[in-house]
């Protein structure tokens, strides 16, 4: 009956408080535990997901399909429940999408060098009739690809160099790709490829 292994604390723990006691300080610590994780889960706006990574995904997918989720594409939907869905446990539920990883942009989105010409999403479109498209559509495809995750229009009006009025409506109107390739969250601007 008696482990060599044991701990000296255990031992002397039980000595001193029996093994009843040791018990109820066990389940006391336990229950502070789940106290302390509990008073953490009130403070967080995660919401706990307790199903799989994949049933998640499928929920989010479904959702977005269906209107009940606003995002600019199913991949920000995605990106914004790996932020609000936890585990029990507190890690996500959905690991963050990385850029890049599970498509080929090139097959995405391919520009011409002047970007008056491009391809976004298997259709062709022409930006020769739009002054100041091209110069937006490639300050926010070099940013992109720089790692930038989007530009204030303050920023994109200095790199593309276009006047103080009009707006990124404005310039991008009949295009077709306004909401569709250039995007806005919050106050910045990305190109969703």
């Amino acid at each position: 009956m008696s482990d060599p292994f044991r701990n000296t604390k255990d031992i002397l723990e039980e000595m001193l408080l029996g093994q009843g006691g040791v018990l109820a300080k066990r389940g006391q610590e336990q229950l502070d535990l789940e106290r302390k994780l509990a008073a953490i889960r009130a403070q967080s706006h995660a919401l706990t997901w307790t199903g799989t990574t994949e049933e998640l995904t499928e929920t989010i997918t479904r959702w977005y399909e269906s209107g009940w989720l606003t995002a600019e594409s199913l991949q920000d939907a995605l990106q914004k429940a790996s932020i609000h869905f936890a585990k029990p446990d507190g890690t996500p539920a959905i690991k963050p999408a990385s850029t890049g990883v599970a498509q080929d942009n090139a097959a995405i989105f391919s520009p011409s060098p002047t970007y008056q010409n491009l391809t976004f999403r298997d259709k062709e479109y022409d930006l020769t009739g739009h002054k100041y498209a091209a110069d937006i559509v490639r300050v926010l495809h070099q940013s992109s690809a720089k790692g930038i995750p989007g530009l204030t229009i303050a920023q994109i009006r200095k790199e593309a160099k276009l006047p103080h009025n009009g707006t990124m409506y404005d310039w991008f109107r009949a295009t077709g790709l306004w909401k569709t390739l250039v995007v806005k969250s919050r106050d910045l601007y990305r190109l969703d490829i």
